[in-house]
């Protein structure tokens, strides 16, 4: 008994899971509809992110947004700068992309769901 109950500890190594596309859906859904954050800000936190650059995009747009200001790839640039984040793509190309790639705004409560409840 005590062997299956070892097999089933977590195995300290291992990343928590992680899902980077609904990470990326629910960072889209947030830039092009700002609103959003209204409804996702209660369900979850920065630090539910898997990736730091999500979390400092989430941070930067929730910040933004609670001042009144607009967030945008554009506005994020201001604070963010264009870094490369991976293998020739700036900070701008990747906003740009999660916002065209990006699911329906509507969706972005089950987006927020998803993450937490992987964080968790």
């Amino acid at each position: 008994m005590a062997r299956d109950t070892y097999a089933m500890a977590p195995d300290a190594s291992r990343p928590p899971p992680s899902n980077v596309e609904l990470e990326q859906s629910l960072l889209g859904s947030l830039l092009i509809r700002n609103d959003v954050l209204d409804v996702v800000a209660p369900i979850l936190d920065t630090t539910d992110f898997s990736e730091e650059i999500h979390r400092r995009i989430f941070d930067v747009a929730k910040t933004l947004i609670g001042a009144g200001q607009a967030a945008t790839s554009h506005t994020l640039q201001t604070y963010l700068g264009n870094p490369e984040i991976a293998q020739g793509v700036s900070l701008s190309q990747y906003i740009a992309r999660i916002c065209t790639e990006s699911a329906l705004p509507i969706m972005a409560k089950d987006y927020a769901r998803g993450v937490r409840e992987l964080a968790e």
